[in-house]
C-alpha cells in the first residue's frame, strides 16, 4: 500500500483528498444548499460582479442540480515546480488563468492553487469540471492559451506532474464559510488500495 501526504500553502479555497495548501479565491462547490451557494457567491465577488451573466448562469446551474444525481466531476491535481526567478511572472499568469476560468467558463466548478508548505516555489493545483468536456473547453480558452505560452518558456525546474480522475462519490459542502480575502488550509492525499480491499 502506498500512502502519501503533503502539506502546502494555498492561494484559493478547498479540501481535497493530501498535500496541504492555503487556497486563493474561487472555491465553487458542487451541490451546495442555498446558504452555501450564497456564501460561495460572496467569496467569489472579488472575481465576479452580480451582473455577470456567466456568474448568474453558473450559480443557477449549480442550484438547479443541488438535489439531483449528477455524473462524477472530472478532476485533476497538478504539481508545478517554478524557477525562483520566474515566480512573480508565474503568479501573475496563473492568477489570470484562474480568474478567466472562474468567470467565463460555465463548466468550471473549482480552480484552486497554493504553495507547498515545505518546498518554496512548488505549487499544487486542484481543478474540477462538469465532465471531461468542461476541461476540454478550458484548454480551448484564451486565458489557457496565455498560460500555455508562458509554460512553453521553460519556467519550471521539473516537468509538471498531472493526475486526472473522476470524482468517486458526489460531495456536498461542509459547514465552514469563507469570507472574501480569507485563506483556507487544504491537503491532497494519494492512497493506493489493494484491489481486494477496494469495496470494503
Amino acid at each position: 500500500m502506498c500512502r502519501f501526504r503533503r502539506v502546502f500553502k494555498l492561494l484559493a479555497v478547498s479540501l481535497s483528498v493530501g498535500h496541504a495548501f492555503l487556497p486563493s479565491q474561487g472555491l465553487r462547490p458542487r451541490r451546495p444548499c442555498l446558504d452555501h451557494l450564497s456564501a460561495r457567491a460572496r467569496t467569489s465577488n472579488a472575481l465576479k460582479s452580480e451582473n455577470n451573466p456567466t456568474r448568474r448562469t453558473t450559480i443557477s446551474l449549480i442550484a438547479s442540480q443541488a438535489d439531483s444525481t449528477l455524473p462524477p466531476l472530472y478532476c485533476l491535481n497538478v504539481q508545478l515546480d517554478v524557477k525562483p526567478e520566474r515566480r512573480e511572472e508565474f503568479l501573475k499568469c496563473i492568477r489570470a488563468n484562474q480568474y478567466g476560468t472562474l468567470t467565463t467558463e460555465p463548466l468550471a466548478v473549482t480552480y484552486i492553487f497554493g504553495e507547498d508548505e515545505t518546498t518554496p516555489n512548488t505549487f499544487h493545483f486542484f481543478e474540477q469540471y462538469l465532465g471531461k468536456e468542461g476541461f476540454v473547453a478550458h484548454t480551448e480558452s484564451p486565458h489557457f492559451a496565455a498560460w500555455e505560452e508562458f509554460a512553453s518558456s521553460e519556467p519550471f525546474t521539473a516537468p509538471p506532474k498531472v493526475s486526472f480522475y473522476k470524482e468517486d462519490s458526489a460531495g456536498t459542502p461542509g459547514l465552514g464559510k469563507v469570507e472574501p480575502g480569507e485563506s483556507t488550509f487544504g491537503l491532497i492525499v494519494r492512497l493506493c488500495i489493494k484491489p481486494d480491499r477496494r469495496e470494503s
